[in-house]
């Protein structure tokens, strides 16, 4: 697997197996998906236990 990102997003490609991708915060991943969008990739699954600020 390759990983690529920065401090607060990882994504990772794997060959044939797809992308996997880590957040430290839910707004991070929505634009990382936003941007994505014109592609046409779908997502498998997603993490419904985000952590809550505050």
């Amino acid at each position: 697997m390759r990983f690529n990102g920065h401090r607060d997003l990882l994504a990772g490609l794997a060959d044939g197996e797809g992308l996997w991708v880590a957040a430290r915060r839910e707004s991070e991943f929505r634009e990382f998906r936003r941007l994505l969008e014109p592609t046409g990739m779908s997502w498998e699954a997603g993490s419904d236990d985000w952590p809550r600020d505050g």
